[in-house]
């Protein structure tokens, strides 16, 4: 997401987080470190029909900025093998049975880089998606659970 730039990463979750405000919903975590609260994770959630930076309004909320700042390569990686390789991910995990599941609110799902964060959610399949840094490769696993 970065292309290895991490002076930038800022500039980048600002850009999802204003998004997410605009037109999803931000969830926070926090604990209590000493009396003073602090935030350990937080997720984007976006209803159906709806994601992340698929509007223009989104987009204008600082990605359009971000993007344009990337190099060629990190500008490439964003917009074409990222979506390719996520789009391919996705449709082999969410089978039309986990659809039904998801439909009658028995259906979860996470997806992290390390299978330490599954938080009890049952491995369902991992990927491996090229990274704009010649030689790093990401890895995913996703995790479905069921109350």
């Amino acid at each position: 997401m970065l292309g290895g730039d991490l002076s930038r990463s800022y500039e980048y979750w600002s850009s999802i987080f204003r998004a997410t405000l605009l037109e999803g919903e931000l969830w926070v975590v926090t604990v209590d470190n000493e009396g003073k609260e602090e935030i350990v994770s937080c997720a984007v959630w976006y209803a159906p029909g709806r994601a992340l930076f698929a509007t223009e309004a989104q987009r204008a909320l600082g990605y359009d900025d971000y993007v344009n700042g990337c190099s060629r390569e990190t500008k490439n990686w964003l917009e074409k093998t990222y979506p390719s390789h996520m789009k391919e991910f996705v449709g082999r995990l969410f089978t039309p049975e986990a659809y039904k599941g998801r439909k009658s609110g028995s259906f979860a799902g996470l997806a992290t880089t390390s299978s330490v964060n599954n938080m009890g959610f049952k491995i369902q399949g991992s990927a491996t998606v090229p990274s704009s840094i010649d030689g790093i490769t990401i890895h995913v696993d996703a995790f479905t659970k069921r109350p």
